[in-house]
């Protein structure tokens, strides 16, 4: 049995094995070779691609550094760049004038306020307020003083009816530095941009939309007090602006650069204060495709980085092949770029539909190794309890042989002597009648299982007159059933006859009564033999009170050489009855049946087909 089992083992068991780890691994060592040829055509397409994208990205933050790094608020404003103004605590605000004006002038402030006042709120000489304010113009360089006296110079010709001069004095002043405050931080742009407007020479939407671009560059407070002037609503917070203010407060500095909501924002600190001019870039570029079906797309960073940052790491997506980070001059990582490719899930999907068929072929194998395995373990079971059941069958046929062998030995002995009487001649002969009789049935017996097993029985089919074998077999157990003390019944009525062979019909019904009587109780066994004839055929039942048939032994009796008693050593036999007698009934077209079998006996039966079918 090992010897089977290893060689099942060597011969099926582990080239499955073998065949199922090649085929697995065969088909992702492919999908792998083919995603890593795809992968290195992306890679190379991305450098060049990302170097485009570099350089893009570069030229458009230079241009911003270059407008910051003007320094100058009137170039920010004009600019189309947005911008915006920061304190060190991240909060909006104002840019600090950047003046330094000499005691000259401010004397010379202080007359032309001094005699403009006068003559304006004094005299309520409008004109002559207004050459009083410009009269020391000329020796003014500091941008506030110059705003200051244009403002109230283009406010008094206003008041005195030269509203045309007025007019262009204060648009003079509205295109100054925003920065331009005076003495209480009012912006003199923004009031030039609200006396233009009371004279009507901006509306009320070009009042707003101006002061709307300047709205980074004044104070909170005076920004509302003009928007309420113009009776304008004042535009709403910018979010962008709002959420880099926000996280500059967080992070509790200002940075050179940072990134933000797919935005690189840049900023500089302003001279004469600790107030940051700030821009941002977008980060926005649009995917090239690299051929080979190969897409290159620029995704920005996410989330707030600033410079010298390390960018959180990225889930890549399915079809993405390879990917390359990009940063800033200022070391701030700006974005990513990936390259994808469509044919990276048609590999997959390749890959996949080749797994699952190789699946399916080691799933098959392996049921088929499984069935195999079954079948040959249940052979070799059975095998081996033929093998039990032949060695039982030697044993029990060489039991039933030498008691015969062994009686006609003895007896024959004795007559040899020669020392007997007439009387015990007769009685040792009819002795050794029997046993050889006996012996000579085991024999029968034997050989024509034997000759069954190898197809070689031929039985002829004849006229049978099934009284007479049922006569002569009923004869024959009364007298072995006075012997035993059994009590024996027949019920065979007009049996008739049928075409078939009475040989093999005795033979049958002989090993079905001798078991009956074999297998029997103590005392009051019973043995009947009843037939019964119709339509269908002929039911010959043999019916016991003896020991019954266990019910897990009932589907093995017909198997040859099994006994459902073998534990009875007062029991002989060699457990090829049932099997010999069903052989023999097949052949007649017939069979033979367990009826029923319990604890108070057992019931067999022979049928056989009437008329001409048999």
């Amino acid at each position: 049995m090992r010897k089977t089992v290893a060689a099942f083992i060597a011969c099926v068991i582990l080239p499955t094995l073998v065949l199922a780890y090649f085929g697995l691994r065969g088909g992702d060592d492919l999908e792998r070779r083919q995603v890593e040829l795809l992968r290195k055509r992306a890679r190379t397409a991305l450098e060049r691609t990302s170097a485009r994208m570099r350089r893009t990205l570069t030229e458009r933050i230079q241009a911003a550094e270059r407008l910051l790094g003007t320094g100058d608020t009137r170039v920010l404003a004009d600019a189309e760049q947005p911008f915006f103004f920061l304190s060190a605590g991240g909060a909006s605000a104002a840019p600090a004038p950047r003046e330094m004006p000499t005691e000259e002038e401010k004397r010379l402030l202080r007359y032309s306020l001094a005699g403009g006042f006068a003559e304006e709120l004094g005299e309520g000489d409008f004109l002559a307020a207004a050459d009083a304010y410009a009269f020391f113009l000329s020796a003014l360089h500091t941008p506030s003083y110059r705003a200051q006296v244009i403002y109230h110079a283009a406010r008094s010709l206003g008041r005195g009816g030269e509203t045309a001069l007025a007019a262009r004095l204060y648009e003079e002043v509205a295109r100054a530095d925003p920065s331009v405050v005076g003495p209480d931080g009012e912006p003199f742009v923004a009031l030039a941009l609200l006396g233009l407007y009371e004279l009507g020479a901006i509306d009320k939407s070009a009042a707003a939309e101006r002061l709307g671009r300047l709205r980074y560059a004044l104070a909170p407070e005076w920004r509302t007090a003009l928007y309420r002037r113009i009776d304008a609503a004042e535009p709403p917070a910018d979010p962008t602006v709002e959420s880099a203010c926000a996280s500059v407060r967080t992070l509790g500095r200002v940075p050179e650069a940072f990134a933000l909501e797919s935005k690189l924002f840049l900023c500089r600190a302003v001279e004469g204060g600790p107030i940051f001019a700030a821009t941002w870039v977008a980060m926005a570029l649009p995917a090239e495709e690299a051929g080979d079906g190969i897409s290159i797309a620029f995704e920005p960073t996410a989330g707030f980085l600033y410079s010298g940052q390390e960018a959180p790491p990225r889930r890549p997506a399915g079809d993405e092949l390879c990917a390359e980070r990009l940063l800033s001059a200022h070391g701030v990582p700006v974005g990513t770029a990936v390259a994808r490719s469509a044919l990276v899930a048609e590999i997959a999907a390749a890959a996949r539909r080749q797994t699952g068929w190789m699946y399916g072929a080691i799933t098959a194998l392996v049921l088929i190794a499984a069935a195999g395995g079954f079948f040959v373990l249940r052979a070799m079971r059975t095998e081996m309890r033929l093998a039990r059941l032949k060695s039982e069958f030697i044993a029990n046929i060489s039991h039933e042989m030498k008691t015969p062998v062994s009686t006609v030995r003895i007896f024959a002995e004795m007559l040899a002597d020669g020392n007997l009487t007439e009387d015990k001649v007769r009685a040792f002969s009819h002795i050794l009648h029997a046993e050889s009789q006996r012996l000579s049935a085991i024999v029968e017996n034997v050989l024509d299982f034997a000759r069954i097993e190898r197809g070689q029985v031929v039985l002829p089919m004849a006229p049978t007159d099934l009284g007479a074998v049922l006569g002569r077999l009923v004869e024959s157990f009364n007298a072995r059933a006075a012997r035993e003390g059994v009590r024996f019944s027949a019920e065979v009525g007009a049996a008739g006859g049928l075409q078939s062979n009475g040989d093999a019909i005795a033979c049958i019904l002989q090993n079905l009564l001798d078991n009956a009587f074999k297998y029997r109780r103590a005392d009051g066994h019973k043995v009947s033999l009843q037939l019964a004839r119709d339509e269908r055929g002929i039911t010959i039942e043999v019916r016991d009170s003896g020991l019954g048939i266990p019910r897990d032994a009932q589907k093995h009796l017909f198997e040859k050489f099994y006994r459902a008693h073998p534990e009875n050593a007062a029991v002989r036999g060699a457990g090829i009855g049932l099997a010999l007698s069903r052989a023999l009934a097949r052949r007649l077209g017939g069979d033979v049946r367990l009826q029923h079998s319990s604890n108070e006996g057992s019931a067999f039966a022979l049928v056989l087909p009437a008329g001409e079918k048999a």
